[in-house]
């Protein structure tokens, strides 16, 4: 009998108990006779539970006389039971002694692979390199064998060093315990000395990380200049329980070249009255309420918010007027994305069609054929568009950038502008293009019109993607590869306007959305922040002398 058709079973005599109870005080016969009926059947069918069909499925003949004795009489014979309690003990201590043979073996594995490699490294020397022993290696041998003789394991050799880098770039408890291992031995070691388990290694990367979070709370930060006060969110993987994520904040100060981390905490939810929250009791904790002049931030309404925004709550709180330092990478990022939704339009999942389906046919292209664009019949709008972009692009390709995709996409503006080849800088295959990484809306584009002999597109994939293309090298570029020097935000601003202008008058409507969507971002032509244009050297001098006189003239009319 199936599981639920027992429970079943079972309810129903339950509600039938149930309902004699309830009656049990009335002095009808009826009720009596019912009780003796139930009190009969629980005698001789509680048991059987088995499928009505049950002897006609079943072709064992023992299984088969087992169940017509059961139903003749239940007393007659029974079936042994197992001590479940016992039984998991059991099966928890075999698998505990199991996975500690397991570890042994892999040990002993790590140590054998370890003394493999040095032997064949050993094996390799000639025999006139033996008179010139590594004084390192002397040292440690002799080490090693004082160990041997006082029967003592030889101190941790994991280093603060060793460490940072293997969680920098992110290798496996196992595998940079067994990086470590051969290290060890072709230094000297002896590794039966020497602890090299993957748990040995969690356990000083734990320790290290701990030690350099406790250096950095304790270095000093005393600023005696105005301080900016910075913060992002991301959600992370919760520390504690790996299978959960949590949001969690950065926050940090910086000031005269110089920044202090003060604090990733974990937050509640993401509105602008936890990370105001946040962010001054943080400033709070290290004294620092009175420095911060400034706010650096994403524009998001969470943050921007006239009422209930991260900003303006921290200026309440703080009770003072702030600068807003505004991130301009993600104010070019909105603007991007506006384009890009209004000539390729609104997407309804995470990802990109277009992009998944050239993603997962980029084994079958040919990298190396590419065809930049023609701009031999474009206007002269476009040709002095092309030329900035060209003067400009070189000038930063070959600086260091911050992020290597940045690097990608400013070398293929010049390879769709035609200004420079494969061979010079050849095509990568194409990464992450979910919406979260605005950047890819770029790049996917300039190599989709790149290869597009290559690549099944429809035509108006096709139009919409070239659009996008000539837009991100003619006049985007100029505007984001200078976006993070706030000095210039004001003059490259100005510019970038001008050029979407430009844009749209040759015809491309893009143009315009992006003049809108900029129109919204000019925090740094406050009244405030266009004081850092004085600085910019791309201003002329006579400009300046006009904007101080202009600031002048303000004054004596307020008066």
């Amino acid at each position: 009998m199936r599981r639920d058709s027992a429970l079943r079973k079972m309810e129903s005599i339950l509600k039938e108990y149930d309902a004699l109870v309830k009656n049990k005080g009335k002095t009808n016969e009826s009720y009596r006779t019912k009780e003796k009926q139930f009190q009969d059947d629980i005698k001789s069918n509680i048991m059987d539970i088995a499928h009505s069909q049950a002897i006609e499925m079943m072709k064992n003949q023992k299984d088969i006389r087992f169940l017509e004795m059961q139903r003749e009489n239940p007393k007659s014979c029974t079936m042994g039971s197992v001590d479940m309690k016992l039984h998991r003990k059991e099966t928890r201590k075999m698998k505990r002694l199991q996975n500690i043979n397991d570890q042994q073996e892999k040990a002993r594995k790590l140590r054998e692979s370890a003394n493999e490699s040095v032997i064949l490294l050993n094996e390799s020397s000639s025999s006139t390199e033996s008179d010139n022993t590594d004084p390192a290696v002397e040292f440690a041998s002799s080490s090693s064998s004082s160990n041997k003789n006082n029967k003592k394991r030889l101190k941790n050799r994991i280093t603060q060093d060793l460490v940072t880098t293997y969680d920098r770039l992110n290798i496996l408890y196992r595998d940079s315990a067994m990086a470590y291992a051969v290290t060890a031995k072709a230094l000297g070691y002896d590794l039966n000395e020497v602890s090299v388990s993957s748990s040995t290694m969690y356990r000083a990367r734990l320790s290290h990380r701990k030690d350099i979070a406790e250096s950095y709370d304790s270095k000093e930060f005393c600023p005696g200049y105005p301080l900016v006060l910075h913060w992002d969110g991301k959600i992370l993987t919760d520390i504690k329980q790996s299978r959960e994520s949590v949001e969690r904040i950065a926050v940090l100060v910086s000031g005269d070249c110089q920044e202090k981390l003060l604090g990733i905490p974990k937050i509640s939810n993401g509105t602008g009255k936890e990370i105001a929250k946040v962010c001054l009791n943080l400033l709070k904790e290290h004294k620092m309420e009175d420095s911060v002049r400034g706010l650096s931030f994403d524009t998001t309404p969470v943050n921007t918010g006239i009422h209930i925004g991260a900003c303006t709550l921290i200026e309440e709180g703080l009770r003072r007027d702030l600068m807003y330092f505004a991130c301009r990478h993600h104010i070019y990022e909105v603007v991007l994305s506006h384009v890009f939704k209004y000539s390729y339009g609104p997407s309804t999942g995470p990802d990109i069609l277009v992009f998944k389906r050239f993603q997962e046919q980029w084994n079958s292209i040919n990298p190396k054929e590419v065809q930049a664009y023609d701009f031999t019949q474009v206007n002269t709008t476009i040709k002095t568009l092309r030329n900035d972009s060209i003067l400009l692009v070189r000038k930063f390709v070959n600086t260091t950038q911050q992020r290597n995709d940045y690097t990608e996409l400013l070398q293929l503006v010049l390879i769709f502008l035609g200004e420079a080849s494969i061979a010079e800088f050849p095509l990568k295959a194409p990464g992450a293009f979910h919406h979260s990484r605005w950047m890819a809306k770029a790049i996917y584009s300039l190599k989709l019109v790149l290869l597009k002999k290559q690549f099944k597109i429809s035509s108006n994939e096709l139009k919409s993607l070239t659009e996008i293309s000539l837009f991100v090298s003619l006049v985007y570029i100029r505007g984001w590869s200078r976006a993070a020097n706030s000095i210039h935000a004001a003059t490259v601003d100005l510019e970038f306007v001008s050029d979407a202008e430009a844009f749209a008058r040759a015809g491309f409507s893009i143009g315009t959305i992006a003049q809108k969507a900029i129109s919204r971002h000019l925090w740094y032509l406050s009244e405030y922040l266009i004081a850092m244009s004085f600085f910019d050297t791309d201003v002329p001098d006579t400009v300046k002398v006009q904007m101080l006189s202009n600031l002048q003239k303000k004054k004596l009319t307020k008066r």
